[in-house]
Parts: C-alpha cells; sequence; structure tokens
C-alpha cells in the first residue's frame, strides 16, 4: 500500500511523523513524507529510506496564511 503522511509543520519538529513512518515502512508499506519547508532547505531530502518532500511557503512563520 501506497502511505503519504502530510503534515503543516516542518518534519525536523515531527518525531511522531517520522516513527509512525518508519513503523509502516518497515511493515512492508511504500511511505513518503509530505512536510512544512523552512527558508533556505532543500525542496527534497532523501532520509534513511523514506522520502521526504518539502513545501515551500511565504507564510512560514505562521498565521491563518500558513495554511
Amino acid at each position: 500500500m501506497d502511505i503519504c503522511h502530510l503534515t503543516i509543520n516542518p518534519i525536523d519538529y515531527e518525531r511522531r511523523i517520522k516513527n509512525q513512518a518508519e513503523s509502516l515502512f518497515f511493515s512492508g508499506h511504500s511511505v513518503s513524507i509530505v512536510a512544512l519547508g523552512k527558508p533556505g532547505e532543500n525542496e527534497r531530502l532523501e532520509k534513511e529510506e523514506i522520502p521526504v518532500r518539502r513545501i515551500r511557503t511565504l507564510f512560514y512563520k505562521g498565521g491563518p496564511f500558513k495554511f
């Protein structure tokens, strides 16, 4: 099964999502993560076996426009 984990926070702060993604991956699923990117970060990150895609936004610090 293909699973995409989506979060509106930077992946650096989401250890829970990393743990869930790793558990699913080691159970035999195809997993990817889409997260908010901080300014200056690479858009894609291959971390261990799970690909991470970062979404850029002009309103990184928050507020209603972040969403």
